[in-house]
């Protein structure tokens, strides 16, 4: 096929010879006149053609050597990982916080100031359990007044510290049923349609069970079920309020505020990560018979560093998560041994905030 492209390109200038050839003949009086002599007029004849057989002939070994030099680059070495499809569950993060069902208040007997606090919130009592003391104001000889618990309970929140002025009737602390704890929280109205049946609860304290500090060891998540929601939007918060029943209070105490997860919708599809996509965030790079192919994708939700796939890859397709140097679209790859090649990096994305409408 190449030879008779080169022998067309020769009869095109044979063909163009003959006719120059043929066209000097005829006005040979006229070039005569102008270049002085016919040896001037066939140096400048030859001239033209030398240059144009070498303009047809000087692309060829240009086009060889290219080829060539793709030939002998070095493939870049990779680290890559087979697709997999894997669960997906979206979720609405809010707080709550951990109210008794069944509670007792205890109230100052006296105005004054508080001297001792003796339980702490999270602590088991008996009966007739000292639990604050008030020093009566005005009154510096008696001995302060005692505030006792009436019953086993649970010591929930302390509502004064010491040092605190109090007034008769203030209530200082309370004691409540460890059995009997709900959560109340309050919930954008927008959001109130994704609490069907099938929503899953889980509920954290965001504090200490003694102190109400943060406490980042103790992140163990209770089960909670769903038990009511009010049907009219306060006018201060533009929230709805619902409750939330505890199945098991033991990491938890009355007043203690909470992290609510709530998983309303449960698939099957891609994550990868954020930073194996290409700085526009609208390929994937992937390894096709050790060749470099950024895909083009069409990305969902993010879920902090990672994202959702929806459409430009399929399972079992193998995703390049490292590389010694950048691929670009074509390239040729190796899979190399080792796992210590450069990993492509790129800021995590947060999903975008609701509009309202």
């Amino acid at each position: 096929m190449v030879e008779c492209c080169y022998f067309s390109k020769l009869g095109l200038i044979s063909g163009s010879l003959e006719l120059t050839v043929f066209c000097s003949h005829v006005s040979f009086n006229v070039y005569k006149k102008a270049f002085k002599g016919e040896f001037m007029f066939r140096f400048i004849i030859f001239f033209i053609t030398v240059s144009l057989a070498f303009s047809i002939f000087a692309d060829k070994p240009q086009k060889n050597k290219t080829a060539k030099d793709s030939d002998l680059k070095d493939p870049i070495e990779v680290n890559v990982a087979p697709l997999k499809v894997e669960q997906i569950v979206d979720q609405l993060i809010f707080g709550g916080r951990v109210v008794a069902k069944d509670r007792q208040f205890l109230l100052s007997p006296v105005s004054g100031t508080i001297v001792k606090v003796f339980k702490l919130p999270g602590t088991h009592v008996g009966s007739s359990e000292n639990i604050i003391s008030v020093k009566q104001m005005g009154n510096g000889d008696f001995r302060p007044a005692v505030v006792r618990s009436r019953r086993k309970a649970l010591v929930g929140e302390i509502f004064f510290q010491e040092g605190e002025f109090v007034k008769v009737g203030d209530q200082l602390a309370e004691l409540v049923n460890p059995k009997k704890l709900l959560v109340k929280f309050l919930i954008p109205p927008e959001d109130i349609p994704l609490m069907t049946k099938d929503v899953k609860y889980s509920v954290s304290p965001l504090a200490d069970i003694h102190q109400h500090k943060k406490d980042k060891k103790n992140q163990s998540y209770d089960e909670a079920k769903f038990i009511s929601k009010s049907s009219v939007i306060g006018q201060k918060t533009g929230m709805i309020s619902g409750n939330l029943e505890l199945s098991n209070t033991g990491n938890f105490i009355s007043g203690m505020p909470v992290k609510i997860v709530m998983e309303y919708n449960t698939r099957q599809g891609f994550l990868v990560d954020v930073k194996r996509l290409n700085t526009d965030r609208t390929k994937l790079l992937v390894n096709e018979q050790n060749k470099a192919i950024w895909k083009d994708v069409t990305l969902g939700k993010f879920y902090g560093e990672k994202v959702e796939i929806l459409d430009g890859i399929k399972a079992g397709e193998s995703l390049v998560v490292a590389y010694a140097s950048y691929p670009k679209n074509g390239d040729k790859l190796k899979v190399a041994e080792t796992k210590s090649l450069l990993e492509p990096v790129a800021k995590p994305q947060t999903n975008p905030k609701k509009k309202k409408g």
